[in-house]
């Protein structure tokens, strides 16, 4: 093959690298995204401390194996810590998936 064909694999990755390139400039780079994701940040670490106040109370408690909010502690710490890395990776589906599983399970407790 030579330098004047066309390489359609190499043309869509091309592509590819152009559109993700731009997306990262426009979108990723922006003030208003930046914002919103300082914002993200400090509630999940507002999440945090309110998890880390859980378990002190689960020291306190004699009772607490009856409770399903000491049990899912570390569930709601690992999905708060995937929906800010996945936001921040601009994977929007699947962070209001996790979103969608700590409200189920919120309401549950």
């Amino acid at each position: 093959m030579t330098e004047d064909e066309s390489n359609p694999p190499a043309e869509f990755l091309r592509d590819v690298l152009n559109k993700r390139a731009k997306y990262e400039k426009e979108v990723r780079e922006s003030e208003p995204f930046q914002a919103g994701l300082r914002y993200l940040r400090g509630i999940t670490d507002d999440f945090y401390e309110t998890i880390v106040d859980i378990r002190f109370q689960r020291m306190r408690f004699d009772a607490h194996d009856n409770y399903l909010m000491f049990r899912f502690a570390p569930l709601f710490v690992e999905s708060s810590l995937a929906v800010e890395t996945l936001v921040r990776e601009g994977k929007h589906n699947v962070a209001r998936r996790e979103l969608r599983f700590v409200l189920e399970a919120a309401v549950k407790l």
